[in-house]
């Protein structure tokens, strides 16, 4: 289980690195920069278990304990590059409720094709192929973020981890489909690594 204190460490390294990418400080506008945090005030329990009952479900442990940190996340990165804002628990949706016809695109019927199995699904490591993935999750799927146009952040009640973590994704056409992670924490922890790369590149042109 990820505590307070490790997300807010995690979370004040990624605020930095991020708050140093041009693309990144383009979009947040003047008023963004001036507050020069990408985060939210955390969520309260009862702003958690509000979620938890207008969605029936029970929210992952390092999901649930990041909007306790944080509710929200203004810019998880560069927009050619990622999805849109994590969204507060009150705002957090059934993918199909704003999606279905994006849902629909994915799960339509091809001929002599058949959807890839739940164990063959559960296939993580590099390089993974975001094409290969079980499509009918999709209808399961909890929506964690705005879609800007590149993408969107996904939990996946239906693969979940003894500890009571959800498969958390990228999904985006661009790909196309998802890119799949064992939990939210381990996403995040990936699009830091991603911000540490950038702002590398930045320091050494």
């Amino acid at each position: 289980m990820t505590s307070d204190r490790e997300w807010t460490s995690l979370l004040a390294e990624w605020n930095s690195l991020l708050l140093h990418s041009p693309e990144v400080l383009r979009d947040l506008g003047p008023d963004g920069r001036r507050r020069a945090w990408l985060g939210e005030p955390g969520a309260s329990e009862a702003d958690l278990r509000g979620a938890e009952e207008r969605l029936h479900v029970k929210l992952p442990t390092s999901y649930r304990s990041f909007l306790a940190c944080s509710n929200g996340w203004a810019c998880p990165g560069p927009s050619s590059m990622s999805g849109g804002a994590l969204r507060s628990a009150s705002r957090i949706c059934r993918f199909e409720r704003e999606n279905r016809d994006w849902i629909v695109a994915y799960t339509a019927p091809v001929q002599g094709a058949a959807d890839v199995t739940p164990e063959e699904h559960v296939v993580y490591g590099k390089p993974q192929d975001s094409c290969r993935f079980r499509t009918a999750y999709l209808w399961e799927c909890i929506q964690i973020s705005d879609d800007r146009g590149s993408g969107v952040y996904l939990l996946n009640p239906a693969v979940k981890t003894t500890e009571g973590e959800w498969e958390a994704w990228f999904f985006a056409n661009w790909l196309p489909g998802a890119q799949r992670y064992p939990s939210f924490r381990a996403l995040v922890e990936v699009l830091v690594d991603e911000a540490r790369t950038d702002r590398s590149g930045l320091v050494g042109q």
